[in-house]
Order: structure tokens, then sequence, then C-alpha cells
């Protein structure tokens, strides 16, 4: 079954990090993603032939952010990571034109406007059948 997780990072350590840097300059703990979630089903290209097929595919997506997104945390305000994993059988796809959809999707969710992602990791595995 094709499936596609989402993370969303800070750029920022968590303030209980804030001042507690190692001599290295590195954070004592690893910093934990903002919220993660997967959805389930084939990712959709912003290059998909059908526009209901890309517009299904970003009301799925923002179901999935809305349901876990953390109860009464706020829209982020700030520069973010985000990080997606596509696992699923095709082995030909255009990661760039599959990101596109899912930051769209959590624009009002999860941060106010996708220009606030200032990194973004996209990968794609292979489902061994």
């Amino acid at each position: 079954m094709d499936a596609t997780k989402v993370k969303l990072l800070p750029t920022l350590p968590p303030p209980a990090c804030a001042g507690r840097l190692k001599s290295d300059g590195s954070f004592p703990t690893p910093i934990r993603p903002d919220f993660e979630f997967v959805v389930v089903g084939p990712a959709v290209s912003a290059q998909a032939e059908s526009a209901f097929r890309v517009t299904d595919w970003k009301a799925k997506v923002a179901t999935a952010a809305r349901a876990h997104w953390p109860a009464g945390w706020p829209v982020r305000m700030d520069a973010v990571i985000v990080r997606i994993t596509e696992f699923g059988w095709s082995k030909r796809r255009d990661l760039d034109n599959v990101a596109k959809p899912i930051l769209d999707a959590m624009q009002g969710i999860a941060y106010a406007n996708d220009r606030q992602v200032r990194e973004l990791f996209a990968r794609w595995e292979h489902i061994a059948g």
C-alpha cells in the first residue's frame, strides 16, 4: 500500500534547549519534529492531468495534518523544515512535483504560508513486494 509520511521541524531549537549548546555548538538532544503524519494512498503530483486528483489529494493531506496537529497549537509563523517520504510501488517519481501539493495543503494548518519552508527534504522509498 502506498503512503506518504510528512514531518515538520522547527529551524530553531526547542525553548528547552535555548542557551544550552554543547561546547562543540551542537544541541544536547536531537531536535524532534513538531509533528508528523502519514497519508495512506499514492501521492499525487502537482502536474497530474486531472485537477480533481490534485484537489482531492490536497484535501486528504490537509485532513491528516489537522488530525495530527496538536490541539491548541497556533499556526507556526517562523521558518520550518519539512521532510517528505513517499513509500510506493512506482519507480518513476518526480519528487518536486509531489512535494508542492503537500506543502500547499499544510498552509493554514501547520504554517501560515509555504514560503516559510526554509529546507525541504523529499525522498522516495520503494515498497518491495
